[in-house]
């Protein structure tokens, strides 16, 4: 029986090849979305799941309450570990990391000058009891003993073979900000791609008594974001006791104000990649909510392919009827016809299937550029990913089969035969309408998820954020304390290429934000405390960033903090009413420097979009200068970036250049957005071409349906337009229905999308009037094949009796 489907089937599709190639085609962009979908929310769903104890594990968050407002940091003090494991027994199991980043490795080579790497990410310190809590593979040495003595390291076996290329390095020796010598003890396995622990140069904890003072190390105030803290609790734990024990624990080693304002969280290890609150050492977060969405997309575009299949299997009805119904003159059931086509469908749906799985394995490589994740498609070894497939399979077979079997194999014998059935009977002309209208209304919400993101996107872009961004080289400076900037400003400018310089301790606008207290005395009232982000710079800083100034004048050249200038958001904070009012008030700033405003600028971006203005603090202050701020001649740009690495590499022969542009700086805040946008792009599109296969299929059946009243219509003097125009206006209806339900859908969804940012674009009436427009051209386009066709057959054709 299976052998008689299967002929029968490769008989039928060969007979009709390009409705074959239309509904491979449509099933295979459907499936290939979806499982590249599935791929990306796998992944992302993935990190840190493979530690045994990943049910166990929590990080320890602290909670500061100031003036009002809690502070919510994924950190503890340098020393709330050690004693935890001391005081608490129901936290033995702790463990604690000061994860730096990056740094300066140098590798003495026998006979060569020293070769230096500079580390962006991946040093951390930590404790052997990391590895007590958290599974790694080691190669070579002990997870108990290799890093519990002072200025030992581990590595992981890419980073061994980057500075040694060697296998076995074991007793070499690195240096790391050419200062401290550490000793390679054991080699890791690289760390799994889906892990928010991005550890490559793993040195011990004990080592940080040689770089932290013991005030540091003591200070149960400080709250570094480096340094977190983790802990295994038993299953079934009570948190919230957990947590108020942490509370009272703390009374013990800070005095009674500060212990009052500190509470800890306890945070589930598998929800730290997807919280936006606390963050990650990744510095990458996917709230679930993307990732929810991004899987409903996923069914929609396969739900669009169905849709598609269903169309088209039912447009074909007319041609198959005579088949229908000498199959059932022949004695064949209703069940036995019902089946064949089912069988008929899954043939379609697993050429589809092995069709996409060449489309992702072909589209993955351009994925992972785009989304910078290690995704790979492996189902011979992922057990996860061929239930997938297998799913995938009978779920498109059912959704797109049975509709179509239903219809087909409920023909009746003698109708079939003389082609005389009614449009019913070829399945209902308005459910399949109706499949068209959920074609276009996902289609359309794509379409509108596309324009306002790539609005926001451009909004981002040409938004003035208050200073100027263009050709501006930021430096990092290390060991700057011993600079004569004025020198070294001097030497840099020397060069055509570079107009102008200045120094401070942090780009004008970065993803790092120094933020600290002051006091403030408002008139005629008390001294009250505030918060504020904290910028140093020199006395060219404001001017070449050409920050606009208000009132006063710019803060003169020290080497410590004299004065301040403030922007138009300190004003509203301290409720002062005008700039003018606001020059000769003092500010109190650590509670030890009191020094004047002397200088009001406009408002300036100082972080992302997504925030709101911050009140900023500017002062200059020499000995806090980590950074060159580099203007550029923009005609000059090449000569003027080797000018400045030879002045750079002057100072620092030790050290590695490094530079990057203010302006990419800042497009770096929204690389999730912008790919969110080319993903938005991509889907939508497909989503539409799907959706033409489907309108094509629609007009097909319905020129099948109407091809007498097309030639009654042309012999009673109809021309080709005004039928063309007919079949137009009936799929017009359509697509203005689609939008209908479509608009207020994507209004919602894309607003809400839009309040994760404090500057944002308008959802206007112009996004929904190129939406529909771009859906009526479409439609128009994939129409007028078929609707023309009709229009120009001979009536007299079309109106012959057989």
């Amino acid at each position: 029986m299976i052998k008689n489907y299967l002929a029968t089937t490769l008989r039928n599709l060969s007979r009709n090849k390009t409705y074959a190639t239309l509904n491979i085609l449509g099933l295979a962009l459907g499936i290939t979305c979806s499982m590249l979908i599935f791929l990306v929310v796998k992944f992302e769903l993935s990190f840190d799941t493979f530690h045994s104890k990943k049910d166990q594990l929590y990080r320890i968050n602290t909670h500061v309450q100031f003036q009002g407002e809690t502070g919510r940091l994924p950190n503890v003090p340098f020393p709330f570990i050690e004693a935890l494991r001391n005081d608490l027994p129901e936290f033995k199991q702790a463990t604690v990391t000061n994860y730096v980043s990056g740094g300066l490795v140098s590798i003495n080579r026998e006979g060569q000058a020293p070769a230096r790497f500079q580390e962006e990410n991946g040093i951390t310190y930590i404790e052997p009891q990391f590895f007590d809590l958290f599974d790694y593979t080691w190669l070579e040495g002990n997870p108990q003993t290799s890093l519990k003595d002072p200025r030992s390291v581990v590595l992981t076996e890419s980073q061994a073979m980057k500075y040694f290329n060697e296998t076995s390095p074991i007793g070499k020796t690195l240096r790391l900000n050419n200062t401290y010598d550490l000793k390679v003890t054991g080699i890791l396995k690289d760390f799994p791609a889906n892990t928010d622990f991005p550890f490559n140069v793993l040195i011990s904890h004990t080592t940080l008594k040689e770089v932290y003072s013991e005030e540091t190390r003591n200070n149960w105030g400080n709250l570094n974001y480096t340094t977190q803290g983790f802990v295994v609790l038993p299953e079934g734990t009570n948190l919230k006791g957990l947590e108020t024990k942490l509370s009272a624990f703390t009374r013990k080693y800070m005095d009674e104000e500060g212990a009052k304002s500190r509470s800890y969280v306890l945070q589930p290890l598998r929800t730290i990649h997807f919280d936006e609150l606390y963050g990650n050492y990744n510095n990458r977060i996917v709230a679930r909510q993307t990732i929810w969405a991004l899987s409903l997309v996923g069914a929609f575009l396969l739900i669009t392919a169905c849709i598609n299949f269903v169309n088209l299997a039912t447009a074909q009805a007319v041609k198959r009827a005579k088949e229908i119904g000498v199959r059932k003159v022949l004695g064949s059931s209703r069940r036995q016809l019902f089946w064949q086509f089912i069988y008929e469908t899954a043939f379609i749906t697993t050429i589809a299937l092995v069709v996409s799985i060449v489309l992702t394995q072909a589209a993955l490589p351009a994925l992972r550029e785009l989304l910078g994740l290690e995704i790979y498609f492996t189902p011979l070894e992922e057990p996860v990913v061929i239930a997938f497939i297998i799913g995938l399979l009978v779920l498109v077979s059912i959704l797109s089969g049975f509709y179509p079997a239903m219809i087909l194999s409920g023909f009746n014998p003698i109708q079939a035969l003389k082609s005389k059935f009614a449009t019913q009977r070829t399945g209902s002309l308005s459910f399949r309408r109706g499949l068209v209208v959920l074609q276009f209304c996902i289609s359309q919400v794509l379409i509108i998820g596309t324009l306002v993101v790539t609005s926001q996107m451009d909004y981002f872009q040409n938004k003035s954020l208050g200073f100027t961004k263009d050709a501006v080289l930021t430096v990092p400076l290390p060991g700057a304390q011993n600079l004569n900037f004025e020198t070294m400003r001097s030497e840099l400018k020397a060069n055509p290429g570079v107009e102008e310089v200045s120094f401070s301790n942090l780009s004008i606008s970065s993803a790092a934000n120094q933020r600290t207290f002051f006091t403030f005395a408002k008139k005629g009232g008390a001294v009250e405390s505030f918060v504020t982000s904290l910028k140093f710079g020199d006395e060219h800083f404001l001017e070449m960033h050409q920050v606009k100034l208000l009132a006063g004048r710019n803060f003169i050249k020290s080497d410590t903090i004299r004065e301040f200038v403030v922007n138009e958001a300190m004003l509203r904070q301290l409720g002062i009413k005008s700039p003018e009012e606001a020059i000769g008030q003092y500010i109190n700033l650590y509670d030890r420097i009191k020094a004047p405003i002397v200088g009001v600028v406009s408002d300036f971006h100082v972080t992302s979009l997504r925030e709101n203005i911050d009140a900023v603090l500017m002062a200059s202050s020499n000995r806090s200068y980590r950074t060159a701020n580099i203007k550029l001649n923009a005609t000059q740009m090449k000569e003027g970036i080797t000018h400045v690495e030879q002045v750079w590499t002057k100072k620092y022969p030790e050290h590695v250049f490094s530079y990057q542009f203010l302006d990419q700086t800042i497009a770096n805040f929204y690389r999730e957005e912008q790919k969110t946008s080319a993903l938005f792009r991509i889907f939508s599109g497909i989503a539409i071409f799907i959706g033409c296969l489907g309108l094509f299929g629609l007009i097909s059946f319905i020129t099948a349906q109407k091809t007498k009243e097309v030639g009654i219509r042309k012999v009673l003097g109809a021309s080709a337009t005004n039928i063309t125009l007919l079949f137009f206006k009936e799929f017009a209806f359509l697509v203005v229905i689609a939008f209908l339900i479509a608009a207020p859908i994507a209004y919602y969804v894309m607003n809400s999308w839009l309040e994760n940012f404090e500057y944002q674009v308008e959802v206007g009436v112009g996004v929904f009037i190129i939406a529909v427009g771009i859906s009526l051209v479409i439609a128009a386009c994939t129409v007028g094949y078929q609707s023309v066709k009709a229009a120009l057959a001979n009536p007299i054709k079309s109106l012959r009796n057989e």
